[in-house]
């Protein structure tokens, strides 16, 4: 209670739309958050879930579901630190409908949010999206890359996002949020897929980087893969560290160091921390370029966190443990990405 009643004290004090010369030289911020399960309280015949993060257990009602929202916009908020964050990514949401409840419906209405998201056919009914402060990010074009695996023809998964845009009147900028397939089966048994949608997304990158090699590119997500899988670093060129300089055409994973610097990742699993939300840039963007990519980071204030009785220590604070509704918040940690503009 305490932090939600800073953070309705602190939006009293901010004012409106920074100006070009005020953004200028500041440091912007850009999240991705997976919200574990946001569903609507109401059911949707289309998909295969019966409005409830849990199948089968009616426990998903419209108060919960409400308090999720309030949950995620404190978290969006808290994340911003000064002010709101630029850019958030979001995987693991329902439909249009939840994304208006977050931007419409509670306080980050004054901040002018738009929003980028296309439904999906994955079978639990969960979409990537992303939630950006129109006066800062004038979208010029956006699409949902499907996923169609031609020796797989009734595999469902998510979309990946591509959003292009122009970022504080200075560069074009390309965003891509991910959400790759999970482990689900054993992390052998399921790479494959991970695999193909790193291709998928790769060929994008490509196409991007043949028309312009400075382009200035983000892809965020969760990628259920550390930043040293194969997947990452060899589907994706994702290098995790720059000793050399990054190669023409190779990305930077700017959270590969994250759990090594933080001691925690964005994920826990068993007792294991991991990092699988992750930020990755293009190498204009760890260079000269006008928007330039500083640092990464993972989010992880207490009120996110609670004790782990099972394997010590702390594990992210979930809206339910097992069948038991908790009210807290995701199984994953946000992560953030710090831009400079020159």
């Amino acid at each position: 209670m305490r932090h939600f009643i800073f953070i309705i004290i602190f939006l009293k004090g901010i004012s409106g739309g920074l100006t070009f010369a005020q953004q200028q030289g500041e440091n912007h911020r850009i999240v991705f958050y997976n919200t574990e399960n946001l569903y609507s309280p109401f059911e949707d015949s289309l998909t295969e879930h019966d409005a409830s993060p849990i199948p089968g257990f009616p426990l998903w009602t419209y108060f919960r579901f409400q308090k999720k929202i309030l949950n995620l916009y404190k978290i969006i908020m808290a994340v911003g630190e000064l002010s709101p964050p630029d850019m958030v990514g979001l995987c693991e949401v329902e439909n249009r409908f939840v994304l208006n409840q977050l931007v419409y419906n509670t306080p980050l209405r004054q901040f002018h949010y738009g929003i980028a998201h296309y439904e999906s056919p994955d079978r639990r009914g969960m979409d990537v999206a992303l939630i950006y402060r129109s006066e800062k990010f004038h979208i010029i074009h956006q699409e949902a890359i499907r996923l169609y695996n031609a020796k797989d023809t009734l595999w469902r998964t998510r979309d990946i996002l591509y959003v292009k845009g122009i970022y504080l009147e200075t560069d074009t900028l390309h965003v891509f949020v991910n959400h790759f397939p999970s482990k689900l089966g054993g992390s052998l048994a399921s790479e494959a897929k991970r695999n193909f949608v790193a291709l998928v997304l790769r060929q994008k990158i490509d196409s991007l980087l043949l028309a312009n090699p400075g382009s200035n590119i983000i892809t965020m997500g969760d990628f259920n893969d550390e930043p040293e899988s194969r997947c990452l670093k060899e589907i994706v060129k994702a290098r995790t560290d720059s000793l050399g300089g990054i190669g023409q055409g190779e990305l930077f994973n700017l959270s590969a160091a994250l759990k090594k610097n933080s001691g925690i990742g964005t994920h826990k699993y068993r007792g294991r921390w991991s990092v699988i939300d992750q930020f990755m840039v293009s190498r204009n963007m760890v260079g000269n370029s006008t928007i330039k990519a500083e640092k990464a980071g993972i989010f992880a204030p207490g009120f996110l966190l609670e004790d782990d009785a099972t394997y010590s220590g702390r594990k992210p604070f979930r809206s339910y443990s097992g069948y038991r509704y908790t009210g807290g918040y995701s199984d994953h940690l946000p992560v953030y990405l710090d831009l400079v503009v020159k």
